[in-house]
């Protein structure tokens, strides 16, 4: 049976499903990003939320995904990612897809524009965890010349928001209630702080849909099972490694204990889980063709089960 854990909001799928669905997450992400984002109100109306995928560079570059990406009235480009856990490179990471977001407005110039017609980019990194060590909740990093205090250019913006921290003397109110909905531990913490803002009630009610809903449930649970699977096979790998003298240093355990995690969890482990899986799911009358798409089972494997 399914069970009625609560489910976090700050989880990849539930996320996505919450804010990213386009002409269906518009006034809670226009909730969201009006508690972030220095901008003027009109500028959210007719927001469109478009293909995360970037565009390639070349034949041979791999196709960049972001997690929610965004256009405002003027055309203004916002990359929306959030990240339960620390990894190394995040900074980074966030700056590079906010490049590539700049950088795709080439067809702009190709079609005769100037380069003063591109538009503004602004990355938001919402972190779970603290990824900068100090009190603030909101960081917001622009192209600024520190030595004399003048600005280049307002065109490349990078917000990050930590879940994990209080808000600075609750200066931001607004801020501070979607603070409060990532991290409401059950539907009933969550649904107080609903009552606060429409943004907010109709992100609670998205994320009421998305855990209540059997087939995005199983979806869920799904996905956090073989994500647990392959944590515990890279453990167990790395742990071998060190045993048989094989480790020297974290960064050639790392490269052993994925190599071994992934041939075996994905040959013995994986296969397992995903076919407990999909037993459930074909137990709750599910398609062939859904059940196979997230299981990355065959159609005729599944019949079998």
């Amino acid at each position: 049976m399914l069970t009625d854990t609560f489910i976090p909001a700050v989880e990849d799928g539930l996320f996505k499903y919450i804010f990213g669905r386009d002409g269906a997450s518009e006034t809670q992400l226009i909730g969201l990003l009006g508690a972030i984002l220095d901008v003027p109100r009109e500028e959210y109306a007719g927001l469109r939320i478009g293909d995360p995928h970037l565009l390639r560079r070349h034949r041979k570059a791999g196709l960049g995904i972001v997690d929610i990406r965004v256009t405002t009235r003027s055309g203004m480009i916002l990359n929306v990612e959030m990240q339960t856990s620390g990894i190394r490179g995040m900074r980074e990471r966030i700056i590079y897809y906010s490049d590539r977001l700049y950088v795709d407005q080439d067809i702009r110039l190709k079609g005769g524009a100037s380069y003063a017609e591109l538009k503004k980019t602004i990355g938001i990194l919402i972190a779970d965890y603290r990824e900068i060590d100090d009190g603030a909740c909101h960081h917001v990093f622009t192209m600024y010349d520190r030595r004399h205090g003048c600005e280049l250019s307002d065109r490349k913006e990078v917000h990050i928001v930590e879940l994990r921290k209080e808000p600075e003397a609750w200066d931001n109110p607004a801020l501070g209630a979607w603070l409060r909905f990532f991290g409401a531990g059950s539907r009933e913490e969550m649904e107080m702080v609903a009552k606060t803002d429409p943004g907010i009630a109709a992100a609670a009610a998205a994320h009421r849909e998305y855990t209540l809903a059997k087939r995005l449930r199983l979806m869920h649970e799904a996905r956090r099972k073989a994500r647990l699977d392959w944590q515990a096979r890279i453990g167990g790998a790395r742990e071998e490694g060190r045993e048989q003298g094989i480790e020297q240093g974290i960064e050639r355990g790392m490269e052993r204990g994925m190599a071994m995690g992934m041939t075996e969890g994905l040959a013995k482990g994986q296969m397992e889980s995903r076919r407990e899986i999909a037993g459930r799911m074909k137990r709750q009358n599910i398609s062939i063709g859904l059940i196979a798409s997230v299981t990355d089972l065959s159609a005729e494997e599944i019949a079998k089960l």
